[in-house]
């Protein structure tokens, strides 16, 4: 029987693994662990994919974009507009 996934942050002190916020887990159950370390900025949360500070830090970031593919997008954005029609779909019924 699956358990429900539970994610944990932590750090480690050198020796163990110490949780930064409670652990709601029975004691002595068995756990398998998956490690994925954080950057550099995981205090702030800056660093953590998924939080709002994480998500806010990488809206900020400017993409690194070449001046030929902004005007290969302009171009195909303006090819693609469509005219504007006035007329409702239903204004030629009785």
């Amino acid at each position: 029987m699956m358990g429900v996934m539970t994610t944990l942050r932590a750090h480690f002190d050198g020796k163990v693994l110490i949780p930064d916020d409670p652990v709601d887990l029975p004691k002595d159950r068995p756990l398998e662990i998956h490690v994925i370390p954080l950057g550099e900025n995981c205090a702030t949360g800056q660093g953590i994919p998924g939080t709002p500070a994480g998500v806010l830090a990488a809206q900020r970031k400017s993409p690194r974009l070449a001046a030929e593919d902004v005007d290969e997008l302009e171009r195909s954005i303006a090819d693609g507009k469509l005219p504007v029609k006035n007329g409702g779909i239903f204004d030629g019924e009785q």
